[in-house]
């Protein structure tokens, strides 16, 4: 996209640059385009302190999550290419399923900690990249949602910052942005916090918990 070249991943769980003209990043390119456009028509958009989007650096970057649209807006307004952990095991709207195949994502299965998803991860992370992780789990759950540790485990284990973005609930509101009803979509962009630091003793592995982020 705009700022980074794609990454791909491959089965050694590492990424790679993808060129110019890649599936991937045309792909990319072009949703950001049609999304630019489309959004706006649809929605009543207010995205506010854009300014603190971060253009270089590895960053975690962290939202709630109600629907697939928080995923569709960071995708689409988020200044350099995000690369994005979706759980794998669930099942998915036939339109969300064709975004997948184009951009790709990060498939991270629930249940015991998946190792080949944090090697991914990290790998995106070494390599200067930005992942966006959402902490509170799948939208598949209703009501207020407890944050996972899982971001704060990738984040003290690469020494990544974490960018915080809020997003208003957004159930309901594709199908209402379909029929013009022009719902609002708000994305208020939150100031980088730096990593925690936690000493390597064994008496502080209790705050690295061996599971899986949740992400949506």
């Amino acid at each position: 996209m705009i700022g980074r070249p794609a990454l791909v991943g491959n089965v050694y769980g590492r990424y790679s640059k993808q060129p110019a003209l890649s599936p991937v990043r045309l792909a990319r390119l072009f949703i950001r385009l049609i999304g630019r456009s489309v959004l706006p028509v649809l929605f009543q958009l207010k995205i506010t302190s854009i300014d603190n989007f971060p253009r270089k650096d590895p960053v975690l970057v962290a939202g709630n999550h109600t629907a697939a649209l928080e995923a569709v807006m960071l995708d689409v307004y988020f200044p350099p290419s995000i690369e994005m952990l979706s759980l794998a095991d669930i099942p998915a709207e036939r339109i969300t399923e064709i975004a997948v195949d184009l951009c790709g994502v990060i498939p991270l299965r629930r249940g015991p900690y998946d190792r080949a998803a944090m090697r991914k991860a990290l790998g995106v992370l070494k390599q200067g990249g930005f992942i966006d992780l959402f902490p509170g789990g799948g939208i598949w759950q209703e009501g207020k949602k407890k944050a996972l540790p899982g971001i704060a485990w990738v984040s003290v284990q690469f020494g990544a910052p974490v960018l915080l973005i809020g997003f208003n609930d957004t159930s309901g509101a594709m199908s209402a942005g379909l029929k013009f009803k022009h719902p609002k979509l708000t994305m208020p962009v939150g100031q980088v916090i730096s990593p925690a630091k936690i000493p390597p003793q064994a008496r502080h592995l209790k705050y690295l918990p061996d599971r899986s982020p949740a992400a949506g």
